[in-house]
């Protein structure tokens, strides 16, 4: 076989339900130059077995490992990789059929965009969609919304080879191993999402990460991430790029890309607030709500950063005294 174009690496760990549905909607993509590397974590149900069925196929690469996580897993997985581009694939997710060569044309046509992302479905078990998603997809506006959260669907991402040789998931991370890669990531390339849906994410109710001592720690992890990448922006000085407003960076159209950049910037003013930087927290507030007026919380939130602002209340205290 010719060397890759892509090499999708796929990660499971009993997902014997799921894993043959995942693994055919790679090897049925529209873009056959590729090899899909399974690194089975330690599986103890029947995921093995079933993917041994696929060994027939050169394109398809088993490794197993005994139980380390999906950081380990992944990290094994580019290791060992040919291609070009990285692309991920979760075990219960699917890929649509032309998701590889639509990503692929675009990275080909756009050299400076190291990491590229979708659009992405919400399913349930049984294949039903549940929603869609409506994420940025502008480098500048990526940039500062991965700050305050994570703008890419994990196994709809693809990522240049060369990017991840001195760039690996961390093992310490025990969840949100995507967010912190990609915060890392968009220091050293640009990052972009695909208007369109091309991927498939299922959301299970009963699923691990929904547990609440679950929750606890990607809550924890999510915001380690984000004060160090509030940080980093503080340092660069890039406070202007905060004001740069693309209304064709989403599907949604003019509002719905106004209400995002509301919470955006409602975001950001939190992390201003923790540093008590009063003045930018407040001056992003009153942005957001010139650009989407109807929405209450920013409001509230306005109130609550004067009122802890010691410069605001010192000259109120003089006022009515």
């Amino acid at each position: 076989m010719h060397k890759p174009i892509v090499s999708v690496i796929l990660p499971v760990y009993n997902e014997e339900k799921y894993i043959g549905s995942a693994v055919d909607s790679i090897l049925s993509q529209s873009l056959k130059n590729i090899e899909l590397i399974i690194i089975d974590d330690g599986s103890t149900d029947k995921t093995l077995s079933i993917l041994q069925t696929y060994k027939k196929d050169s394109r398809v690469r088993i490794v197993s490992q005994e139980n380390s996580g999906l950081a380990t897993a992944l990290n094994n997985g580019i290791a060992i990789s040919q291609g070009k581009y990285i692309a991920r694939q979760d075990a219960d997710d699917l890929s649509v059929q032309d998701r590889l060569e639509k990503q692929v044309n675009y990275m080909d046509l756009h050299p400076d965009i190291g990491i590229l992302g979708s659009n992405y479905h919400t399913i349930d078990e049984n294949d039903n969609i549940l929603a869609t998603t409506d994420i940025f997809t502008h480098p500048i506006d990526i940039v500062i919304a991965e700050i305050s959260s994570n703008q890419f669907g994990h196994g709809a991402i693809m990522i240049r080879k060369a990017i991840l040789n001195e760039n690996k998931y961390d093992k310490n991370f025990k969840v949100a191993q995507d967010y912190d890669l990609w915060s890392r990531l968009i220091h050293y390339t640009k990052a972009a999402n695909l208007k369109e849906p091309l991927y498939f994410w299922r959301s299970i109710g009963a699923g691990q990460s929904t547990k609440p001592e679950n929750l606890i720690i990607l809550n924890d992890a999510e915001t380690n991430i984000r004060i160090r990448e509030f940080a980093h922006f503080l340092d660069k000085h890039n406070f202007i790029l905060l004001f740069h407003f693309r209304p064709w960076s989403t599907r949604g159209g003019f509002r719905k890309y106004m209400s995002m950049k509301n919470t955006m910037l409602r975001n950001m003013s939190l992390l201003y607030s923790d540093n008590k930087m009063w003045f930018r927290a407040q001056l992003l507030l009153f942005i957001a709500i010139l650009i989407s007026p109807k929405i209450k919380k920013t409001y509230a939130q306005l109130q609550y950063t004067a009122k802890k602002d010691p410069l605001l209340n010192k000259k109120f205290n003089k006022e009515y005294i």
